[in-house]
């Protein structure tokens, strides 16, 4: 698997965006427009041109990937482990009116449920996308973590969202440690010359 450098996260992002956006095209809101995808935080709601926002609303540490040894390259290079990020996701879908009105939440919903199956259909973000593959994944059990999110924004009504785990996104570190290449010749020799040592003792009458 190969590592990204620091841009990572905004790549990731970006094809965030463009997977939903492009999967979206198949159904239509407004015939002028297409689906308007928004890498957006539920405290900008309401948002009258996105039909759907992508909010980066916690970043961890992958302790599986990360605990990864240094390893030494054939030539001298001892490179450190990347370091592996979980990134969580809220895909929401913002009221296209300021009144209540049952026909845009019945719009809110049909969005969301081709969102989910954009991201069902596509559960991985390709290396020519992101430097890497990462696994795309609803995170179900995060619903605690998605109220907490909402109940931030204080003035902003809860609107129907879900959330998705983005995983494992690799950051390279920044310095690698040249070191000295270790070869089995000189620890070979030195057995050998104190086993001949041992035996020349022993030999003495």
């Amino acid at each position: 698997m190969s590592v990204s450098d620091h841009s990572v996260i905004e790549r990731v992002s970006r094809a965030l965006v463009i997977l939903l956006t492009d999967g979206l095209q198949e159904i239509s809101i407004d015939e002028t427009a297409g689906i308007n995808v928004e890498l957006l935080s539920p405290a900008d709601l309401p948002a009258p041109n996105a039909h759907l926002t992508v909010y980066l609303y916690r970043i961890t540490r992958n302790g599986d990937v990360s605990n990864r040894s240094a390893y030494v390259e054939p030539d001298g290079t001892r490179r450190q482990p990347p370091l592996a990020l979980d990134l969580s996701y809220l895909l929401t879908v913002p009221p296209t009116s300021t009144e209540p009105d049952s026909d845009d939440t019945y719009e809110q919903h049909r969005v969301l449920g081709q969102a989910i199956r954009v991201l069902q259909d596509n559960p991985v973000l390709s290396g020519v996308q992101v430097g890497e593959d990462v696994r795309i994944t609803m995170h179900t059990e995060a619903m605690d973590e998605v109220l907490d999110v909402w109940n931030t924004f204080a003035d902003t009504p809860y609107q129907p969202s879900v959330s998705y785990l983005v995983s494992p996104v690799l950051v390279a570190p920044a310095r690698n440690d040249p070191t000295t290449p270790v070869t089995d010749w000189y620890v070979e020799e030195y057995v050998r010359a104190g086993a001949d040592d041992a035996d020349a003792e022993g030999s003495d009458p």
